[in-house]
């Protein structure tokens, strides 16, 4: 991660979400229950979502099925975990769970620490990847670039 860190550190111009996506894994990692589940979701949407009217659950949801999947079962497991996972994160966000009486499962947490995670390392190993594959001068691609790169 290091090593990555310093490959990437000279671009953070160009692609600051990056910096932003580990600042709220950090958080998530030092904080406990719903608030943990929620910056690790944050760090997700900070690599992968974008501004959209509609339908920002579905692209994310593809995205990281994209990303972590390696097989079309694997993709359809991963996004039907993270369809749930999400679901779950935002009747928080949006008032429609009692938090008194709906208890915050480990299995949460876990799913939202990993899905972070891997999203996170795989993104700093893809723009490591696209830093190796510029030819010498050529401009950096823009995240927007880069996940145009991912829809296709």
């Amino acid at each position: 991660m290091q090593r990555l860190w310093l490959r990437l550190k000279p671009h953070l111009s160009r692609w600051r979400f990056i910096e932003t996506a580990l600042g709220f894994l950090l958080k998530a990692y030092l904080t406990r229950g719903v608030v943990q589940l929620l910056w690790h979701i944050t760090a997700i949407e900070a690599v992968l979502g974008q501004r959209a009217d509609t339908g920002l659950t579905s692209l994310l949801r593809a995205r990281v099925s994209k990303v972590l999947g390696r097989t079309i079962d694997e993709r359809k497991a991963l996004s039907k975990k993270f369809n749930k996972l999400y679901s779950f994160r935002s009747d928080l966000v949006h008032g429609n769970a009692d938090l008194a009486k709906r208890e915050i499962y480990l299995s949460h947490l876990s799913e939202a620490r990993d899905f972070a995670r891997r999203v996170v390392v795989w993104m700093m190993g893809y723009l490591e990847h696209v830093l190796n594959s510029l030819p010498a001068g050529a401009a950096v691609p823009s995240r927007e670039d880069l996940l145009v790169l991912l829809d296709m």
